[in-house]
């Protein structure tokens, strides 16, 4: 699958199939041992390529796919600000909005003071919410199956 890099309306040429095997051999070569899978992709005029290594699925030893997806940790706070701030440039929300403006009751009625704490709050993480990883880390000591 070819994707266009946003830069060019023009989809950039095929690479060398002897570029792309080097490519695929050189995820496979960086992916350590203990690391299930890995995907990686290179966007460029030059063309581009989309690779995986490993597998996706431990017990039945499905390949990973370049597609696949997966879950992400922290690296998504600097994705989602960056959208955020994107979105108040266009004017769809702003960052004085509550999370009474945004999210519904059944959700907003479990967080303390939810009408007071903006998006600004929350992008600054200065919006007295308790951390989440505190409440999970406990319920994992008595149910292990938690985070799957």
């Amino acid at each position: 699958m070819m994707l266009n890099d946003g830069c060019d309306p023009v989809a950039p040429p095929a690479l060398s199939p002897e570029l792309t095997a080097a490519l695929d051999a050189a995820l496979d070569a960086a992916r350590p041992g203990e690391v299930p899978g890995a995907t990686a992709a290179i966007l460029s005029s030059a063309g581009n390529w989309f690779g995986a290594s490993g597998v996706s699925d431990l017990a039945n030893h499905m390949p990973l796919q370049p597609h696949d997806r997966f879950e992400v940790g922290s690296i998504t706070k600097t994705f989602i600000a960056t959208t955020i701030l994107q979105m108040v440039e266009e004017g769809l929300l702003a960052l004085d909005d509550t999370l009474t403006v945004w999210l519904p009751a059944a959700l907003t009625d479990l967080v303390p003071h939810a009408e007071d704490i903006t998006i600004q709050h929350l992008l600054n993480h200065t919006s007295g919410m308790a951390d989440y990883l505190n409440f999970l880390m406990a319920q994992a000591r008595t149910d292990p199956t938690v985070f799957l």
